[in-house]
């Protein structure tokens, strides 16, 4: 009797935890390849981490435990040990040690300490060197931007070429109080290729001008940052007072369809690391930090029965997180590609699926 009773505990138990399992797994996915523990390396990012511990990488801050003991528990560095744990029978993972705490012998000390680092030496969520032209020299602008803005009509001795520590002079409205101005280049008018809307007007940042004086709707400036060539008809936009956002929290983008415009370099197909223009933006919910999916459109192929063309299901393709977005639009970094993807295909919010 006592040998039942224990039998129909035992597999009652066993059904709770697979319940709890089930449940659980429906909320988050680990990867089944995921290490107990990891050291980080130079090099590394936010979604490479991840990715070892989580089937969708995204949702590391749902599980992200901040361990109280380890100063800044936010910030990651090389060296620190990253550990998969379980509170209250859920996972987590933490910085169990930074850097020299991690002993030959497998033993962590969690003891309270201080760590003199500096913060830019921290882990990116991605790396910078993708995306960092993106975050000073593209632009999206609006009509009424695009017609308000500054135009250069002259620079000193007459150069039609214009670069750093040149002067220039440019008409348009002074009365803001602004000393560092944005030099543009109109590049062309974004539409919507479903709806056609106009969703804005793309343009090339080409450097950077400080304000020095103006008399009417005459200014001078000097040119103090040149990434292209400038010339005369470019344009001016007064920069904002802050710094633009370099630091990135992955999220899942909010429930949303839409697809990708075009893609930086301009190749046929797109791949890790290429930075895509999506046709949605704040308006649609997309923030920086927000990941998405992209879904390659299935090619139209001939039925061999019918002999009547047919498109194949869409297939997924890859991951891409955005890193600055606009109104209507948004740039996003492909950090992983399962196949070659190409504009016009869809993006959706990432799915639960196994990658």
């Amino acid at each position: 009797m006592t040998k039942i009773i224990a039998t129909k505990l035992f597999a009652t138990v066993l059904a709770m935890i697979l319940l709890v399992g089930s449940v659980f797994a429906d909320v988050l996915q680990i990867n089944p390849n995921a290490p107990e523990r990891y050291v980080v390396v130079k090099g590394d990012t936010l979604w490479d981490i991840s990715g070892r511990f989580l089937n969708e990488p995204w949702r590391w801050p749902e599980i992200w435990y901040l361990n109280e003991q380890i100063e800044n528990p936010h910030l990651i560095f090389p060296g620190d040990v990253i550990a998969l744990i379980w509170v209250d029978g859920r996972p987590g993972l933490t910085t169990i040690s930074r850097g020299s705490d991690f002993t030959t012998d497998d033993t962590v000390r969690l003891s309270p300490e201080i760590r003199v680092e500096p913060i830019e030496n921290a882990i990116p969520a991605i790396r910078m060197e993708h995306i960092r032209g993106f975050l000073n020299g593209n632009l999206v602008l609006d009509e009424q931007q695009l017609q308000q803005a500054a135009y250069i009509v002259g620079a000193d001795e007459n150069r039609t070429v214009i670069g750093q520590r040149d002067r220039i002079y440019a008409r348009g409205d002074w009365s803001v109080d602004n000393l560092v101005y944005e030099i543009f280049r109109p590049m062309g008018v974004i539409r919507d290729p479903q709806t056609r809307e106009i969703l804005g007007y793309e343009a090339q940042g080409l450097g950077e001008a400080r304000y020095l004086r103006h008399q009417d709707d005459m200014a001078s400036l000097d040119v103090t940052l040149s990434r292209e060539n400038i010339r005369i008809n470019d344009r001016l936009l007064a920069l904002p007072s802050t710094p633009l956002n370099a630091v990135f929290n992955p999220k899942p983008a909010p429930e949303i369809e839409g697809e990708i415009l075009s893609v930086n370099s301009g190749v046929r197909f797109i791949g890790q690391f290429d930075v895509i223009m999506l046709n949605r933006g704040e308006r649609e919910g997309l923030t920086p930090g927000s990941v998405v999916e992209i879904q390659r459109v299935g090619e139209t192929v001939r039925d061999p029965q019918t002999r009547r063309q047919v498109q194949l299901p869409d297939e997924q393709a890859g991951y891409a997180m955005v890193f600055r977005s606009f109104d209507k639009v948004s740039y996003a970094l492909v950090l992983e590609a399962l196949t070659p993807m190409r504009v016009g295909d869809n993006f959706t919010q990432p799915s639960r699926t196994l990658r």
